[in-house]
């Protein structure tokens, strides 16, 4: 095999790229690829097949496998409230809003094409199903109210202005019932689903499809518990200790 996790080329086998890297799957599903049912075909082969170009696809597939490192000396502790605002949005928010629907639909797909291998995983589909709603409404609620109102009193916190005290509200209430949402029913319907799936893990002699399964739903297990922890562990802690200040406010 030719694949060395860091560049793909067009004499690799299919089959070798998803095995190398997960993420390859979205770009063959989006060329309408069957990587598993193709997966001894080169990828110059399958591309003169079905007359895709072959330097367009590459592209995208070594883009794919791209690894971006969060610096270990990076403190985002440090963060100034906007930035952790906007790094959330763009960086978390996007990706649930992207990948949430998607993977449902390819559980959803994966599980009914399955059902007499694997009678398990039939359960699989309602709790992502359930996740996905609470994940979405959320973020519609943050983006929609709590978000900007953060931003609001982070402004005028931040220059001072002598109105500031009257933009204070209270976000003790709606976060309380918000986090008594998301963290219940966010971690129960993972500890479902991990269970379901016995952590994530493929059994023997499953195909290519199953460990992209797997691999995608413990991707969105682990992006979901570090959102909790930088929302409710630094951005609201932050958000409200600028609002007491506020209120305080002569």
């Amino acid at each position: 095999m030719s694949i060395d996790n860091i560049h793909i080329h067009p004499n690799d086998h299919i089959i070798d790229i998803v095995e190398a890297d997960y993420r390859t799957a979205d770009v063959f599903r989006k060329y309408n690829i069957e990587y598993e049912a193709s997966g001894q075909l080169a990828l110059s082969a399958i591309c003169q097949k079905n007359h895709i170009d072959v330097d367009l696809l590459l592209d995208e597939l070594n883009r794919s496998v791209m690894h971006i490192p969060f610096p270990h000396n990076v403190d985002c502790t440090l963060w100034p409230i906007d930035f952790l605002a906007d790094f959330i949005i763009h960086m978390r928010h996007t990706y649930f809003k992207i990948t949430v629907p998607d993977l449902t639909a390819f559980i959803q797909n994966f599980t009914t094409s399955h059902r007499e291998e694997f009678p398990a995983l039939q359960e699989l589909t309602g709790w992502l199903e359930s996740l996905s709603g609470i994940i979405l409404r959320g973020i519609r609620q943050k983006e929609e109210v709590l978000f900007p109102y953060i931003r609001q009193i982070a402004h005028a916190h931040a220059g001072k202005v002598p109105y500031a005290r009257l933009l204070a509200l209270t976000l003790k209430k709606p976060l309380d019932e918000l986090k008594k949402v998301e963290e219940k029913e966010i971690r129960n319907s993972l500890e479902h689903i991990r269970k379901i799936t016995s952590h994530y893990s493929t059994p023997p002699g499953a195909g290519i499809t199953y460990v992209v399964a797997m691999a995608k739903l413990k991707e969105l297990d682990d992006y979901l518990q570090h959102n909790m922890y930088l929302e409710y562990e630094l951005l609201y802690p932050k958000a409200m200790a600028i609002e007491q200040e506020l209120i305080l406010s002569e």
